[in-house]
């Protein structure tokens, strides 16, 4: 009996061993004839780089451009697909214009399920063309409308600043507020719940308490969504987006949130219910929407906090440039405030776009419907193109010199950086609908930090975030801290 087990387990072995060579074999030998982007090699068939990619995936990208000279396009294979990367701007910029080659919207239609959890019904409504275009189609057009410059977006500028300065005095008022804290989850919280109650209305929050943590989880495992693993290996990521998508559904369902919603959510619900789609269903796809909002403005505020609190020199800059915007008093309340911030702070201004080049988790993404060529490699239809701005943003052609660092002084006069060379907010024909107001957002949100806050950094990487006393008629604090 145990002879026949060790012959089992032997065959096994062996099994694996020739799939395992079979597949070295095949990862070195096959784009000769398929002349597709070579393959950054990997270990474990099948599964290739996706456990890396799930867990970092500018680490992998960087990994390829390491791996492969002068940012030449390269394959990934994640779970069984093979993605096409192009590092290069130049290529990108192919990418870009190929865009009937390579297109959108048929990425999204092969996400949009398996990310949020949407049912079959409920997709068929979604690309239901019985009254023109699908909802998919459509998608960019109606919130790039919604979201233009304009009064819709002044609306909800005020509304965001308006929930900012609340987030502020709340937690100034709190006994926890001179508690250790980490500045960018702090930052993650206030800046989160100034946005949700801006752009879903204050119910959500009220009603639960802990929706920005299951907001981040969501966040954090859209890999694991999109490659449909398995609900038993994920448990806290699938019960985390199952809350916030039933507190959705709660959300819709209570007509008297419309009052204080905004217009576009509403308006993007009312088609759904004209089309005969579910409250679940109805509250996923709400759900992408507010997520795209969240994407860029709430990591790279943290990130850009960090920064400005912890270079005195830049903090003190900043504030030197931002006092007349506050000038009578310590809030940001005006539309011309945040016009002030965005047109007259370039120092600001640079320090932002040098957050979104660092930090920016943005990537462009297409699928290959039809086969096409983009820099001798041959691209095969239904494979996905993935142009990651993370290479791009370290290109010294484009941003000048010591790309790793973060040097917001790249942005201003002789600095050699172009910010019109930031892609934060995508490429081509689908700039980010969401960018104006993600401007606002960012900008406004840090000014008022800093123009109220002061942060003492801790050992081990914790803060303590203090209320500045400021002499109005000077813009000056009485009390500064610099340790």
């Amino acid at each position: 009996m145990a002879t026949t087990s060790w012959q089992w387990v032997s065959v096994v072995v062996a099994t694996l061993l020739i799939i395992v060579v079979a597949d070295r074999v095949w990862q070195r030998t096959h784009t000769r004839w398929t002349n597709e982007p070579p393959m950054l090699p990997y270990i474990i068939p099948f599964v290739g780089h996706g456990l890396m990619f799930g867990k970092s995936a500018h680490a992998t990208v960087k990994k390829g451009t390491t791996h492969f000279p002068d940012l030449q396009p390269f394959s990934l294979l994640i779970f069984g697909k093979r993605v096409y990367v192009f590092p290069s701007p130049k290529d990108a910029n192919i990418v870009y214009r190929k865009s009937k080659a390579l297109a959108f919207l048929p990425l999204i239609e092969t996400l949009v399920s398996p990310a949020w959890g949407i049912s079959k019904h409920g997709m068929e409504r979604l690309k239901s063309e019985a009254s023109g275009q699908s909802m998919l189609q459509d998608a960019h057009v109606f919130y790039r409308t919604s979201l233009k410059e304009g009064p819709q977006l002044d609306e909800l500028t005020l509304k965001f600043i308006k929930y900012v300065r609340e987030a502020l005095d709340s937690w100034f008022s709190s006994e926890k507020h001179d508690a250790p804290l980490s500045l960018r989850g702090w930052s993650r919280m206030m800046i989160g719940s100034a946005a949700t109650n801006s752009v879903m209305g204050p119910s959500i929050l009220k009603r639960h308490p802990s929706a920005l943590q299951w907001v981040t989880t969501v966040d954090a495992s859209f890999f694991s969504y999109v490659n449909r693993i398995p609900r038993f290996m994920a448990r806290k990521a699938y019960g985390d987006r199952d809350k916030i998508m039933d507190a959705f559904a709660e959300y819709l369902q209570d007509e008297s949130n419309r009052d204080q919603g905004s217009p576009m959510i509403w308006d993007r619900d009312d088609q759904m219910v004209e089309r005969g789609m579910n409250p679940l269903d109805r509250a996923k796809y709400t759900y992408s929407a507010y997520a795209a909002l969240m994407t860029n403005s709430v990591p790279i505020s943290a990130s850009l906090l960090v920064h400005i609190f912890y270079d005195k020199k830049l903090l003190a800059r900043i504030r030197e440039e931002i006092a007349p915007v506050f000038a009578g008093g310590r809030d940001i309340t005006s539309i011309d405030q945040v016009q002030a911030l965005l047109n007259d702070c370039p120092i600001l201004r640079a320090a932002f776009n040098e957050a979104l080049r660092v930090y920016s988790p943005a990537a462009s993404n297409r699928r290959v419907v039809e086969e096409t060529e983009v820099s001798g490699y041959t691209l095969k239809a239904g494979k996905h193109a993935l142009i990651p701005s993370y290479s791009h943003h370290r290109t010294e052609s484009a941003f000048g010199q010591h790309t790793n660092a973060f040097w917001p002084d790249r942005f201003l006069a002789g600095g050699g950086g172009d910010p019109k060379q930031v892609r934060a907010f995508g490429g081509g024909t689908t700039l980010c609908s969401g960018r104006h107001f993600a401007s606002n957002e960012v900008m406004s949100y840090v000014a008022a930090v800093i123009w109220r806050c002061d942060a003492q950094f801790l050992q081990g990487g914790k803060v303590i975030i203090t209320e500045r006393g400021l002499n109005i008629s000077s813009g000056k604090s009485d009390e500064v801290k610099t340790d």
